[in-house]
C-alpha cells in the first residue's frame, strides 16, 4: 500500500507517533486503572475491518501535523514555494550557485517543457513574477526526477524534520499537560522527568524550525538540480 511506502512511513508516520509519546506515557500511568482500561478498551474497538480508533486517531495526527508544518511554518517561512531555496536559487541576485550553472537549468528547462524561466531584466523589474515562474518550472522539474533515489532521500528527510516541527505544537501542549497531570497525580520522578524533556525537545524544534526548515530545504534544493541536469 501506498501509505506504508518509504516517504509516507518516515516522513509523515514516524513524526506523528513522536509526537503521540507524551500520550502513551500517560496511558501507561493509566493501565492500571479503571479509566485507563476504558481508554484501552476504546482505543482497540474496531471501526471497519481491521481498522482500530487509535489508527485513525493516528492518521487523523498525521494530517494535522502536515497541516501545522505546511500552512504554518511553510507558508509562514517561504510564502508557499515562492521563497523556498528551490526559488531563491534560481534567481539572479542570490550567489549560491554560478551564473553558467543557473542557465543550463534555464535552457534544459526550455527544452523540456517550453517553458523560459525569468530573465535577468524580469527579475529586476518585477521579482514577484519571476519567483512564481521560477516556482512553475520546479514543479515540472520536480515531478520529472521524483524517482530519483539521493532526491527521495532528501524529500524524505526535508519532510520528516517539516512535519515534527507541526508536530511540536501538540506534541508542546500535550508534553506539558502529561507533566500537570503527572505532578498533581503523584507519579513516579521517572514520568515526570522524560515529560519535561519532552518540553523542552519540542520547544527546540520550535525555536530553530526556520533553521531546520531552511537547512534541509536547502540539501533538497542541491540535489534537485543536480539530479535534473544529470538527466
Amino acid at each position: 500500500m501506498k501509505f506504508f511506502d518509504k516517504y509516507n512511513r518516515t516522513a509523515r508516520l514516524y513524526p506523528a507517533i513522536i509526537t503521540m509519546l507524551p500520550y502513551l506515557l500517560v496511558s501507561i500511568q493509566l493501565s492500571n486503572s479503571e479509566l485507563g482500561g476504558i481508554f484501552q478498551d476504546l482505543l482497540s474497538a474496531k471501526i471497519a475491518g481491521n481498522v482500530t480508533v487509535a489508527v485513525v486517531m493516528i492518521y487523523l495526527l498525521i494530517h494535522i501535523n502536515r497541516f501545522f508544518s505546511k500552512e504554518v511554518f511553510e507558508r509562514w517561512y517561504f510564502r508557499e514555494e515562492l521563497n523556498m531555496p528551490t526559488t531563491d536559487f534560481m534567481l539572479f541576485q542570490n550567489d549560491h550557485f554560478s551564473d553558467q550553472y543557473k542557465q543550463q537549468v534555464r535552457e534544459k528547462v526550455l527544452e523540456d517543457f517550453g517553458m523560459g524561466m525569468p530573465t535577468r531584466e524580469l527579475e529586476d523589474d518585477d521579482e514577484l513574477e519571476a519567483r512564481k515562474r521560477i516556482s512553475e518550472a520546479v514543479g515540472l522539474i520536480r515531478n520529472k526526477i521524483k524517482g530519483g533515489n539521493l532526491l527521495l532521500q532528501h524529500n524524505i528527510e526535508y519532510g520528516f524534520i517539516r512535519n515534527l516541527i507541526g508536530g511540536s505544537i501538540l506534541g508542546i501542549i500535550s508534553s506539558i499537560s502529561a507533566w500537570v497531570y503527572f505532578n498533581i497525580t503523584g507519579a513516579s520522578t521517572a514520568f515526570i522527568g522524560i515529560t519535561a524533556f519532552f518540553i523542552i525537545l519540542f520547544l527546540i524544534f520550535l525555536i530553530a524550525s526556520r533553521l531546520l526548515i531552511n537547512r534541509f530545504g536547502r540539501l533538497y534544493a542541491k540535489r534537485l538540480f543536480l539530479e535534473y541536469l544529470a538527466r
